[in-house]
C-alpha cells in the first residue's frame, strides 16, 4: 500500500482500493497458511484447529520432582540491609502541604508523626 502511494505520489487510496484488496486476498498468510481467497466453510474447522491445535505446544515444567520450594512472599535476597540505623520507614502520608508532608511512621505510635520534606522520603 505505502510503495503505491510513494509511486502515485499522493495518498488517494480510493482509485487503488479494489487492486489493494485484489493483492492482499491472492497472498499466502503465515498464520492460516493459505492465501485469504482460499479459505471457505469446507475448510474453516481445518483453519481453527490449526490454531487451537498446533499454536500450544507443551511447556516445559519449571519444576522437577523432588525440587525444594519456597512458598513465602518473599526471599532473603529481595531484603536490603539499611545502611544507617537512623532510616525509618514511612507507614502512611496522612497531610500534605506545599513541600511537606505530615507522615505516620512504621512501628511508632501517631504522637510521632511528623511534618517532613517531600524530597526526604
Amino acid at each position: 500500500m505505502w510503495i503505491q502511494f510513494s509511486l502515485q505520489g499522493k495518498y488517494k487510496w480510493l482509485k487503488i482500493l479494489p487492486d489493494l484488496i485484489t493483492k492482499y486476498n491472492d497472498t499466502k498468510h503465515r498464520t492460516i497458511r493459505m492465501k485469504s481467497n482460499e479459505v471457505s466453510t469446507a475448510n474453516q474447522f481445518q483453519i481453527f484447529k490449526r490454531f487451537t491445535c498446533e499454536s500450544r505446544s507443551p511447556k516445559k515444567p519449571k519444576f522437577k520432582i523432588g525440587d525444594k520450594v519456597r512458598l513465602s512472599g518473599f526471599y532473603e535476597q529481595e531484603l536490603l540491609k539499611a545502611k544507617y540505623p537512623d532510616v525509618y520507614l514511612v507507614q502512611k502520608v496522612l497531610k500534605k502541604r506545599g513541600k511537606q508532608v505530615y507522615v505516620k511512621w512504621l512501628g511508632f505510635d501517631s504522637s510521632h508523626n511528623s511534618w517532613i520534606d517531600k524530597t526526604e522520603i
